[in-house]
C-alpha cells in the first residue's frame, strides 16, 4: 500500500523507496534534463519554452514526476530542440 500512496503524492523522493524500477529512472533522468535547460532562465519563461503551464513547470522543479507520463516528458525535451 505504500508504493500506490507514492505515487498518489507524486514526489519522486517518496517513489525512491520502491524497488529499481526503469521507466521511474527514464523518468528522473528526463526531468533532469528538462531542469538543466530550465536552470538557465527562470520559471515563466522555461515553462513557455517548453510548451507548459508554470504549474507543470513547478511540478518538475519540486520532483513531482509521478504527474508526467515518459511520452510527456520526451515531448518536452523535443520543444527545446534536443
Amino acid at each position: 500500500m505504500r508504493a500506490i500512496d507514492a505515487r498518489m503524492a507524486g514526489d519522486w523522493r517518496s517513489l525512491s523507496r520502491m524497488p529499481d524500477d526503469p521507466i521511474l529512472t527514464l523518468k528522473r533522468q528526463l526531468a533532469d534534463a528538462i531542469l538543466a535547460l530550465a536552470s538557465q532562465t527562470n520559471m515563466h519563461v522555461a515553462a513557455r519554452a517548453f510548451g507548459i503551464g508554470v504549474p507543470r513547470m513547478s511540478d518538475l522543479r519540486h520532483g513531482r514526476i509521478a504527474r508526467f507520463s515518459v511520452e510527456r516528458l520526451i515531448r518536452i525535451l523535443a520543444m527545446a530542440g534536443r
